[in-house]
């Protein structure tokens, strides 16, 4: 299925580029990105709210650490978006598209310099011990009452379960690829979580030294997400 989004997704950038060069004739191009921006934001935002992904309890979910990248996430993307338009108001279409495609080596060589450590980040990742398999197992059933999706900013994605936290999987920055993992079962994604929050949850998951949970080590490990909510 991702085969299919990645392709509506490059088929509506092709088409948001064009729309865009026939838009740019005798219009400012930073006019015209702020109000790409705005559609833009009212269309996520609304697919977000349709979908149930936007809440004030998912927000909430977010670190310190997270809303810094987000936000830095953002600016990157506001002013690519700025210098894009720029570039593709004074200079033919397809050059300044296959420039701008260089972004996807760029990220490439970030992304060796990060996972080697040539770029430190201001803190760890994952606190140490958390992503380390545990030496006991521990079975436990209980209520879902927290949710942090933190791996999709490179930090951490758990559920807690009564009181105990289960590290379900961590973000590219602080995963070996090697990783053995466990599953998750009863949701099609760690994002659908969010929805569960208050049901029923059933856990056989490592315990190390320090009292972590985790799904790393075994791929028999599961958290089992079931429809009866407390």
């Amino acid at each position: 299925m991702y085969i299919v989004y990645a392709l509506l997704g490059a088929i509506m950038a092709s088409a948001g580029t064009i729309f865009a060069k026939l838009g740019l004739k005798g219009v400012d191009a930073n006019l015209l990105t702020a109000i790409r921006g705005i559609v833009m934001a009212i269309i996520v935002t609304l697919a977000a709210l349709s979908l149930g992904k936007l809440s004030f309890t998912s927000i909430q979910t977010l670190s310190p650490k997270q809303w810094v990248f987000v936000v830095l996430s953002g600016l990157g993307g506001a002013l690519s978006w700025l210098f894009f338009y720029q570039a593709f108001s004074v200079g033919p279409t397809v050059a300044v598209t296959v420039i701008d495609k260089l972004s996807v080596l760029f990220t490439a060589i970030l992304a060796i310099l990060v996972k080697y450590g040539f770029v430190k980040n201001t803190e760890e990742n994952v606190p140490q011990g958390k992503m380390v398999t545990g030496s006991e197992l521990e079975t436990f059933s209980g209520t879902i009452t927290a949710v942090n999706t933190g791996c999709f900013a490179d930090g951490i994605c758990s559920v807690t379960v009564d009181d105990k936290e289960v590290i379900l999987l961590t973000g590219w920055g602080g995963m070996s690829p090697d990783a053995v993992l466990g599953k998750l079962i009863g949701v099609e994604s760690i994002g659908d979580l969010e929805q569960k929050i208050g049901a029923h949850a059933n856990v056989y998951a490592g315990l190390n030294s320090e009292g972590v949970h985790s799904l790393y080590g075994n791929t028999n490990y599961y958290v089992e997400v079931l429809d009866i909510k407390n």
